[in-house]
């Protein structure tokens, strides 16, 4: 009888399942632990690569050209599939829970879910990652936070019903949106995942190497200051021209940066899966013709598609003024990245117990919501409509970029300060200059 009692049968099977889970948890762990002892063991800090290659041009000096080590790309790799391992497991939770709401449950259950249990996680992810496999590389740390910070703004969508309806169709579909931390593309026809052609395929490597070419040029040019020009003390005028010449150098490696990451991820994504990943970025400092095409369509689409749909839109659905939530959408964007700043510091805040001071990225985007805002409010002003129509598209670029120039650098120091900009060339060759000989 005491065998066969149901709350015995019921607590026994509950242990066996807390025991079969406890395994699983070790076995991750031993896991990360492995490839912090293996493939993490370089860890990719001080860059102190010399010249492999040296050769002298006549009459203007000694150059030598510094290789790179490809396990740093391996390492990356590996990082975006563990990240791809979090992003499946957070699609199948949200579909479950938020998304297919309980018909007879409470209204206020995907909230409670969403923020206080899902949205904390994703906050907490990336400090365990960083933590788990001792990553000291500043582009290393930013590439694990960045799929639990567009996750953070995926579940918040769910939430609040602004996910693209194509993604709800059911759950495969819901996971195949998540999946992929660079998304990948869906025909609006068909509403499924676009196959990446051969042609596609071709374009995306031809893209990857232009950038990396790119990213190898700049920072030839910009290492290890991280200037072009010094800008004058005696001079007000020309430190003004310079300072503008240093911040768009500077915004130029920053997309590169940007661009040249996420098209290799998903050019990898494509050439194991078939399918087609999105451009994340659209030349936005040579064709933006406006403020708000800037931000919206051509920089960054991966993190202002997901600030749109998990910021703006509720904002919008819940009431709110169109320029309030555009407001509340910048200062989103910079909370996020004083949020990823506070990660590539993880190491320095555990051993010193001090946070660096923070408040650059979040002034530099509150700067930019008050230019879209204005744009809000004087798009149908006449000088406004003759310039559109009057200027050539060169000048009108010209003009968009002179308004997030300024204020630029309060966005790229910090980068500077904290090494991110070094530790990412270390995935670049880079020539150097070494002078002439007397």
């Amino acid at each position: 009888v005491h065998r066969a009692c149901p709350i015995r049968r019921v607590v026994k099977r509950a242990h066996k399942r807390n025991v079969k889970k406890n395994k699983r948890n070790q076995c991750h762990f031993i896991m990360l632990r492995f490839l912090r002892e293996t493939l993490y063991a370089e860890k990719f800090v001080d860059d102190a690569r010399e010249a492999s290659i040296i050769s002298e041009i006549p009459n203007i000096g000694k150059f030598g050209i510094v290789g790179f080590n490809p396990l740093y790309w391996v390492q990356l790799v590996v990082l975006v599939a563990l990240q791809t391992i979090i992003n499946v497991a957070a699609a199948v939770l949200i579909y479950d829970y938020i998304i297919q709401k309980p018909k007879n449950g409470p209204t206020w259950t995907p909230h409670v879910l969403g923020y206080g249990v899902v949205c904390p996680i994703l906050v907490v992810v990336p400090f365990f990652f960083v933590d788990m496999l001792d990553l000291r590389n500043g582009a290393l740390m930013l590439a694990a936070a960045a799929s639990c910070c567009l996750l953070f703004f995926r579940c918040i969508e769910a939430i609040h019903d602004t996910v693209p309806k194509f993604a709800t169709r059911d759950k495969a579909t819901f996971v195949m949106y998540y999946a992929s931390t660079v998304q990948f593309c869906f025909d609006p026809k068909t509403d499924k995942v676009e196959p990446a052609s051969l042609s596609e395929i071709i374009r995306k490597a031809s893209l990857f190497g232009s950038l990396v070419l790119q990213a190898t040029i700049l920072y030839s040019i910009l290492y290890p200051r991280y200037e072009i020009v010094s800008i004058p003390e005696d001079n007000q005028f020309l430190s003004v021209v310079y300072h503008m010449v240093n911040n768009f150098v500077m915004a130029s490696l920053t997309s590169v940066c940007l661009e040249v990451g996420a098209t290799g991820i998903g050019l990898g994504i494509s050439l194991i899966s078939g399918i087609k990943t999105v451009d994340i970025n659209d030349h936005p400092l040579s064709k933006s013709q406006s403020p708000s095409e800037f931000w919206n369509k051509r920089w960054n689409t991966l993190v202002s598609h997901g600030l749109k749909r998990g910021v703006f839109l509720p904002l919008k659905k819940a009431g709110f003024s169109k320029p309030f939530a555009a407001m509340a959408t910048f200062v989103s964007s910079g909370l996020m990245h004083e949020y990823i700043l506070v990660i590539i510091a993880y190491h320095e805040i555990k051993e010193t117990r001090t946070v660096p001071v923070l408040g650059s990225h979040l002034a530099f985007f509150a700067w930019n919501a008050v230019v879209l805002i204005l744009e809000h409010f004087c798009k149908d002003w006449s000088i406004f409509g003759w310039i559109s129509r009057k200027f050539p598209p060169i000048i009108k670029t010209a003009l968009v970029i002179s308004t997030v120039l300024p204020l630029a650098h309060l966005f790229t120091k910090e980068y500077v300060d904290s090494g991110f900009y070094t530790d990412f060339s270390m995935g670049f060759p880079r020539i150097e200059y070494y002078g002439r000989e007397e």
